[in-house]
């Protein structure tokens, strides 16, 4: 979900993962907003999900999800 600098809702996106967990979840909406965001030239992206964090900013190897994440680091750079 995107908000405006006031805190209103600008717009969302909704995907069906089918089975998953909630690291996989949290990365696919990161990647899913920072995408859809760009374009928007919307910079900002949060999550409160540590280990992902972890993941995106550190080193992806040995991560199991290590695809989605090289996705989103390209994505910022």
């Amino acid at each position: 979900m995107a908000r405006d600098e006031f805190g209103n809702r600008v717009c969302g996106v909704g995907k069906n993962i089918v089975r998953c967990c909630v690291e996989q979840v949290e990365l696919w909406a990161i990647y899913d907003s920072l995408s859809m965001g760009w374009d928007a030239q919307w910079r900002d992206v949060e999550t409160d999900c540590a280990l992902v964090i972890k993941g995106i900013n550190g080193d992806s190897r040995g991560y199991g999800h290590r695809d989605l994440v090289i996705r989103i680091q390209e994505l910022r750079s």
